[in-house]
Parts: C-alpha cells; sequence; structure tokens
C-alpha cells in the first residue's frame, strides 16, 4: 500500500513540476530574486539561503507574491513549499 502511494506522490510531483511557468526575471518587477525559488523545491529556510536575504524579508516577499497571485504555498509532509503561479 506505501508504494503506491508514494507512486502517487510522484506522478503529481512531476504533475506540478510541469505546470510551472519557466522563470524569466523581466516579468515580475519586484521579488524576482525570491519567485526564482519558487519551482515546488524550496522552503522559506533555502530561499533565505539561496538569496542571502534575511528571514523576514523572504516572508514579506512571499507574501506580497501570494497576495498578487503570482506563488502559491504546497504542504509535502510538515514543509511548506512555494509554487510559481505566472
Amino acid at each position: 500500500m506505501g508504494s503506491s502511494n508514494d507512486d502517487i506522490v510522484e506522478r503529481l510531483d512531476i504533475l506540478i513540476a510541469l505546470s510551472i511557468p519557466a522563470f524569466n526575471e523581466s516579468k515580475y518587477s519586484s521579488g524576482a530574486d525570491v519567485v526564482r525559488y519558487c519551482d515546488a523545491n524550496h522552503t522559506t529556510a533555502e530561499i533565505v539561503k539561496k538569496t542571502g536575504k534575511t528571514k523576514k524579508a523572504v516572508e514579506r516577499a512571499l507574501e506580497n507574491l501570494r497576495a498578487t497571485g503570482t506563488i502559491r504555498s504546497v504542504k509535502k509532509g510538515s514543509r511548506t513549499y512555494y509554487v510559481r503561479l505566472v
């Protein structure tokens, strides 16, 4: 039974990856350095490490990007990842 669930999760991860638009920095007036990592593979802490920004700055950018419909939060187990929608 566990392997069947693993197969489903793996297939959903593939669908998510295929649905994420290619990153194009010129599309984003602000937060491009954060939205670059909204690919369903990075948590807030990982985005902080990648960008060199403070946790507060990344959280603020993520909130603004969520409010404008640019990204969406996705839970995988106990971790939250971010997915670029546009």
